[in-house]
């Protein structure tokens, strides 16, 4: 939802932000292989990770991906430019699920 609001170029709450920062960045989850989901983490490693959602849950199987409709969750975060909000998508990106690798059906 917020990144759709994003694209809109609706506002969002960030009111624990200064108003001097300057880029917006969205992410979607994702896996590159076919697996179940041993673990999901909603712990922000920054506070400038403004959105961390999942469409999934543990024990899930996900595809790789291939279309939105294979999305594990979403990530936005706020920072002072892009190449900032880049690093730190990513690494909430490491820092936030664990697939388990297993034989497709």
């Amino acid at each position: 939802e917020t990144i759709v609001r994003i694209a809109l170029g609706e506002r969002i709450d960030c009111s624990m932000f200064e108003q001097s920062q300057k880029a917006v960045l969205g992410k979607m989850l994702y896996s590159n292989f076919y697996g179940i989901i041993e673990d999901l983490s909603d712990e922000k490693v920054d506070e400038r990770v403004s959105d961390l959602r999942f469409f999934v849950n543990r024990g899930d199987e996900v595809p790789p991906f291939a279309s939105l409709k294979d999305c594990i969750g979403q990530i936005a975060v706020v920072g002072d430019d892009v190449g900032q909000c880049s690093k730190l998508i990513e690494k909430q990106f490491r820092n936030s699920f664990i697939v388990k690798e297993a034989k497709e059906k």
